[in-house]
């Protein structure tokens, strides 16, 4: 008599397909490669990672040339803000201040006895107007007023007004850091030249060296908000002050190792904090309150980036070019590291919003600044490029690299024959790029073509378009097609890398197909 057919327990699927995300926990250079949660990335350059997708980097292209005679690399971009919410640039390059204002021709502002291009700046308004400041430690400080750069008269008992290095503003006065001394120096309220007050911190600092950079915060001490004076010294310690006048109530609310500031433009302000790029990282100063320089890579924005942050200082932090701009518009923090001085430059960049961090190639700037809430760089060859604009490289294509974090598809210890790969994009264009596995902590560059297109164009409430079809937003659908791979091993990351040109790409995540070789199947 026929037996009914029993299920075989021994016998499992052959094939299985497993998700794998996009890493919009963005770099991490933190965790072991077994332990990285599967939303992080090994590599992400020039893929930004938002809080759902990781999106291709806009591009750049020019907006003024022949600033230094066209040939010397522009070294300080300066914006300067009108009371009336007009926004002038002005680059410095080959000892000259060009208005770049407008997209075009760079136009000679002030060359009178300028012998550095290497400026640091600040603005500052009073009852009289806005006012732009800028000292270099070798030159007269110089003042522009809305209509002409002139030089600055600071007096007082100063040997030299040429030895001001960095300037800032703290509670309605200037400050400036002297070269080479460990003295600040201060103007009277409202005051943007004149008389300068001595603020000798000699006694303050315990390892030596001299201010090189200083700058406010605002803290929330439980009972309100006050705002703090920081002074920071080329040996890694930072000064704390509450008060209003230095002379009279200016009180010390402590000292702190925070590591080695990275050049004369180590600070930026996110928010109402004061962060400072050092030897360990970029340190936030409200988390170094109650903490040392033992933690500060732990506190540091760049924690989890810290071991490629800090071989970065290490093999480029004495080159020029170190810097930092908040970038609201498009939510970047964006850290410049000047890789060849004068010659190539990468950024690091974290998203404001989430902290998660990818990598920018291909923007050679010594130095960054806004304008109109725009992102602009200064270019090596005396060019000023407008960033964050168009789908191409100054004309170039835009190139990218991405590769995930390994996973053990729910079987650690076990081989599996990896098969088949198909990545999951939004593109406003035919996209080509070569994608693949990495294995067992392995890193090979991929060779897999795929060539896709958008999808056929729908339109919202049209009944002739099907919901699989329509474009959102004016982004194609990309066609899912999968990649053979062809890799055993077991854990495994995709990998993709590509170039694409006046185009967006979007990465949603990718499908793995896969069969567990041997073990049990999770």
């Amino acid at each position: 008599m026929l037996q009914p057919l029993r299920q075989n327990k021994a016998r499992r699927a052959v094939y299985q397909t497993r998700p794998i995300p996009a890493p919009v926990g963005g770099l991490n250079a933190q965790d072991a490669l077994s332990a990285m949660p599967i939303t992080d990335a090994n590599t992400l350059t020039n893929f930004f990672p938002q809080a759902t997708y990781c999106e291709l980097r806009k591009g750049y292209a020019e907006h003024v040339t022949g600033a230094g005679g066209a040939t010397d690399p522009v070294e300080t971009l300066m914006t300067y803000f009108r009371m009336n919410g007009v926004e002038e640039l002005f680059a410095v390059s080959d000892n000259v201040i060009y208005d770049v204002t407008t997209a075009g021709s760079a136009v000679s502002s002030y060359s009178t006895s300028i012998t550095s291009s290497r400026w640091q700046w600040q603005n500052f308004t009073n009852t009289a107007g806005t006012f732009l400041l800028a000292v270099n430690g070798q030159d007269d400080p110089l003042i522009y007023d809305g209509s002409a750069w002139s030089a600055n008269s600071i007096t007082g008992s100063i040997t030299s007004s040429t030895k001001l290095i960095n300037v800032f503003q703290y509670n309605e006065r200037i400050f400036f850091c002297e070269k080479n001394t460990l003295d600040l120096w201060y103007l009277a309220t409202q005051a943007i030249s004149g008389a300068a007050a001595k603020l000798p911190l000699g006694g303050v600092f315990n390892k030596g060296g001299s201010i090189v950079a200083g700058g406010t915060f605002s803290f929330d001490t439980g009972i309100g908000v006050d705002d703090y004076l920081v002074a920071i010294t080329s040996n890694g310690e930072a000064a704390m002050y509450s008060g209003t006048n230095p002379a009279s109530d200016f009180s010390l609310k402590g000292t702190f190792d925070i590591g080695r500031p990275v050049g004369y433009r180590p600070t930026v302000r996110v928010g109402g904090d004061l962060i400072v790029i050092t030897t360990n990282g970029a340190v936030p100063m409200s988390a170094m309150i109650g903490n040392d320089r033992a933690k500060a890579d732990k506190v540091a924005v760049t924690a989890k980036i810290q071991e490629l942050f800090n071989a970065a200082v290490a093999q480029y932090g004495r080159n020029f070019g170190w810097e930092a701009v908040n970038y609201p518009s498009s939510r970047y923090l964006l850290i410049n590291v000047p890789e060849l001085e004068g010659v190539r430059q990468s950024q690091f960049v974290m998203n404001l919003i989430t902290g998660a961090w990818c990598s920018f190639t291909n923007m050679n700037g010594n130095t960054w600044a806004l304008l109109d809430d725009g992102i602009y760089f200064g270019g090596n060859n005396g060019t000023v490029y407008h960033a964050d604009y168009g789908r191409q490289d100054d004309g170039e294509q835009i190139e990218w690299d991405v590769k995930t974090a390994f996973t053990p598809c729910g079987n650690p210890g076990g081989n599996k024959f990896f098969k088949a790969l198909r990545p999951f994009l939004l593109t406003s264009g035919t996209a080509s790029f070569l994608g693949g596995v990495n294995v067992d902590y392995d890193n090979v560059a991929p060779v897999g073509e795929i060539v896709a297109t958008p999808g056929g164009v729908g339109v919202w409430s049209n009944p002739g378009s099907t919901w699989n079809n329509c474009n959102w937003g004016g982004v194609g659908i990309l066609s899912r097609q999968w990649l053979t791979v062809g890799r055993i091993g077991t854990t495994v990351a995709a990998r993709f890398t590509g170039a694409a040109s006046n185009i967006s790409v979007q990465l949603n995540g990718f499908d793995l197909m896969f069969e567990y070789t041997t073990g049990t199947i999770y």
